[in-house]
């Protein structure tokens, strides 16, 4: 009965870790609503639309370890901004 317990108070968080682990279309979406704060210019929101999510998708890499993701964005050739997605969330690491 104790490894049942063990084996559930293991499980069951790991579980709960997949199910919520962030796809690459949030965090296009979560990078875009980031940006989209930012600017208060009608104009700048309006490219921020047009453009945000095209570009986020294309320089960005996800690296999938199921129970959470490691985004990684090429801003240019030498600089990088990797993010850590878990439960639905984004944290921003260092470059």
């Amino acid at each position: 009965m104790e490894r049942v317990k063990i084996a559930a108070a293991v499980a069951v968080p790991l579980i709960i870790l997949a199910a919520t682990n962030p796809t690459q279309e949030d965090f296009v979406t979560w990078v875009k609503n980031q940006a989209y704060e930012q600017h208060k210019n009608p104009g700048m929101r309006f490219l921020t639309d047009l453009l945000a999510s095209p570009l986020v998708a294309a320089t960005t890499e996800r690296s999938n370890y199921l129970i959470c993701s490691l985004y990684d964005t090429e801003l240019s050739p030498d600089k990088h901004k990797k993010t850590l997605g878990i439960l639905r969330s984004f944290i921003p690491l260092g470059s």
